[in-house]
């Protein structure tokens, strides 16, 4: 990271050749919330003056763990995963991100118990509701739905049940 962060993220590096002595470039973005931690990293072609993918996308997940309103969220190494089949790449898996990191897709006694696509100030973002329901508390983290990442999150509590006579 501090090679990345002291020659100028956002900017071009030149990379170990790979196996067929291709040279590859990439272009690095550091966080914008931690100056140590790198936000995205993608591979340029220069032939072809343009982005050849993203980090952390896939084309499908291990398994899909949530589906709903056209939303899904997948695992795969351990990590989550959001579909958008209605979005600009609807094959395409991004790993969902805080703080530039993965989300790991265990989470203890949490789990994905509702998503839901939503327009904010004209950034489409996903609603994940993320639930604990021994503990009866719930987070509802706001997702940018182009990119993965998380924005923020506001928490409750579950009501109890009531017997019904």
């Amino acid at each position: 990271m501090r090679w990345i962060t002291a020659t100028k993220p956002d900017r071009f590096h030149n990379i170990k050749a790979n196996k067929h002595g291709e040279a590859n470039w990439c272009v690095a973005s550091q966080s914008q919330e931690k100056a140590d931690i790198v936000a995205n990293i993608r591979r340029y072609d220069p032939a072809k003056g343009s982005l050849l993918n993203q980090s952390g996308w896939i084309d499908s997940p291990e398994s899909v763990i949530f589906k709903s309103e056209g939303i899904a969220i997948g695992k795969k190494d351990g990590m989550l995963y959001l579909n958008n089949p209605k979005g600009k790449w609807p094959k395409k898996w991004v790993l969902i991100t805080r703080n530039g990191n993965g989300i790991a897709a265990d989470r203890g006694d949490y789990h994905i118990a509702n998503a839901r696509p939503r327009l904010d100030k004209e950034t489409p973002i996903v609603l994940i509701t993320d639930r604990n329901d021994r503990e009866k508390i719930q987070y509802i983290w706001r997702i940018n739905a182009k990119t993965g990442a998380f924005i923020d999150q506001s928490s409750g509590t579950l009501q109890a049940k009531k017997n019904s006579k």
